[in-house]
């Protein structure tokens, strides 16, 4: 039996019976998925059996793990993949905190004619965070002398992209303007009486905030091989170690609402004077805004719809293919 490759090996021809010759790779591939050594999945066969690759199940997670695999004979009964993670991305993050819900409400003055105070403009919603970085692949050693079978062993190295940027925060609904004054009557010897006065202007809905950038992408990870099988590659083996992409950029939160308008003060019907009419009412306010767009100065106009900003290349770095000495 070939001794130890990194001190541990999981032995996977003790998994078989003594006349067995043939070690199927996704019986001993799950078992060291449950006991790796230091993240690391290690299987090791004795040189008078044969790793075989079944055609079921097409594909295995390595899930960021290192994988070891030493055997003199490996045979692909049909086309698998050795895919580096599960899920092509990193982890979403959940959208930012909103602007403050409800601005205050415009008030109503101390009346003469007074109009009613405007309503407050709504907050500005969070920033979005930048999403979570993608995790790098891990190292694959394969050391054999012989492969065949009339399959293919995919090796999909490749880095996980970057996670999605955090959706911004939605703006804060303005406040309502304030009601303007009632009219009210004088009276003889007393007190003058006064008009009505208009309602106030509803507040101006807060802006969304922007949203965070795609995280970015992990790195390819390694795969080294042993030269005897390096005819092999682009035939039997297929490697790949490119890097993960950048996150997609976060969505914008919703613009905050505008503030009501106030109600004119009401009319009065006065002896001397006769009816009067009331104040006239206020006007509402204007919907908040889109963020401030990435690239340029301020924030950007009133818009039907917040358009996405221009994501900024992050990915990740190239992984490793190459030929390695045959390991001791």
């Amino acid at each position: 039996m070939k001794t130890s490759i990194v001190g541990a090996i999981y032995l996977a021809v003790a998994c078989q019976t003594a006349l067995a010759k043939d070690i199927l790779f996704d019986k001993v591939f799950a078992e060291g998925l449950l006991h790796p050594v230091r993240e690391t999945v290690l299987i090791q066969v004795d040189d008078d059996s044969v790793l075989v690759f079944p055609a079921m199940p097409p594909v295995y997670y390595l899930e960021g793990k290192n994988l070891v695999i030493s055997a003199k004979t490996i045979r692909l009964d049909g086309s698998v993949v050795l895919s580096s993670f599960s899920k092509s991305a990193a982890a979403h993050i959940e959208a930012a905190n909103p602007g403050t819900d409800q601005a205050s409400k415009g008030h109503q003055r101390n009346c003469g004619s007074n109009p009613g105070d405007n309503g407050d403009d709504g907050g500005r919603g969070t920033d979005g965070v930048d999403g979570n970085p993608g995790a790098r692949g891990g190292v694959v050693f394969l050391q054999a002398s012989k492969v065949d079978g009339v399959g293919t062993l995919t090796i999909d190295n490749t880095g996980q992209n970057g996670g999605k940027g955090q959706t911004s925060g939605r703006g804060g609904t303005g406040g309502g303007g304030g009601k303007g004054c009632d009219r009210e009557c004088g009276s003889v010897g007393g007190p003058s009486g006064h008009g009505s006065g208009d309602g106030g202007t509803g507040g101006t809905g807060g802006w969304s905030g922007l949203p965070g950038l795609g995280g970015q992408g992990g790195d390819g990870g390694v795969v080294r091989y042993s030269p005897a099988i390096a005819d092999q590659l682009d035939k039997k083996i297929i490697v790949k170690t490119t890097s993960g992409s950048i996150g997609n950029v976060g969505d914008f939160g919703k613009r905050g609402l505008r503030g009501n308008k106030g109600a004119g003060g009401a009319a009065a019907n006065c002896d001397l004077q006769g009816m009067i009419g009331g104040g006239r009412d206020g006007e509402d306010g204007k919907d908040g805004g889109c963020g401030a767009l990435l690239g340029t100065p301020g924030e950007s106009p009133l818009l039907a719809s917040c358009p996405a900003p221009t994501p900024v290349p992050n990915a990740g770095k190239i992984g490793v293919s190459e030929a390695i000495r045959e390991l001791k």
